[in-house]
């Protein structure tokens, strides 16, 4: 089992590649590279995460991918993603203004959930805010379901989430919308 895993990553790998554009490469965001995460980080979220939560991904690789795209060298885009047993949750997920609308978010998506179920992921997760048309367009075309909300979740506009799932068994041309449903209760964190 161990060997068909191991042999299982390169063909997977290859394929996620030809996804990108020419002179874009997927990578791994290692501790050295964080400036680089930082920067983008800030550029693109109202409320960035701190050093300190992306410092303690990179100390718990049994926990979290921090997958990586690079053109010349630099991070241009990165995810995070937190798998334990049998669910995952897509944490965040930023694509450099310089280089949005070339489907590098997209890619890096379908690399994230390659990597989740192949882990052993039955189920994915996300939270998106409720005015991101864009992101929410982009989770529903590769089969994510909107299944709740959280109400004024965010900040820096105070807005909702839209919690997402995609199961290994969702098709990513599923469409039909369930109802999202406000959590009876605060979530524990």
């Amino acid at each position: 089992l161990g060997g068909e895993r191991r042999q299982s990553v390169l063909p997977f790998r290859l394929l996620m590649e030809c996804l990108l554009p020419e002179g874009f490469a997927f990578g791994q965001v290692k501790k050295d590279r964080l400036p680089e995460v930082l920067a983008l980080e800030n550029a693109s979220f109202s409320t960035p995460w701190k050093e300190e939560s992306f410092l303690f991904a990179l100390e718990h690789p049994e926990l979290f991918s921090f997958p990586c795209i690079l053109r010349e060298g630099r991070i241009v885009a990165y995810a995070l993603v937190f798998c334990l047993f049998e669910e995952g949750e897509l944490q965040n997920i930023a694509v450099s203004p310089s280089c949005r609308r070339k489907g590098l978010g997209r890619a890096l998506l379908r690399y994230c959930i390659g990597l989740a179920f192949e882990k052993g992921v039955q189920r994915l997760l996300l939270e998106v805010r409720a005015g991101n048309s864009a992101a929410k367009s982009l989770y529903e075309t590769e089969g994510f379901v909107s299944y709740a909300f959280r109400k004024n979740y965010y900040r820096n506009p105070t807005e909702d989430a839209i919690l997402m799932e995609k199961g290994q068994d969702t098709p990513p041309e599923a469409t039909e919308k369930r109802a999202a449903k406000p959590l009876e209760k605060e979530p524990i964190c």
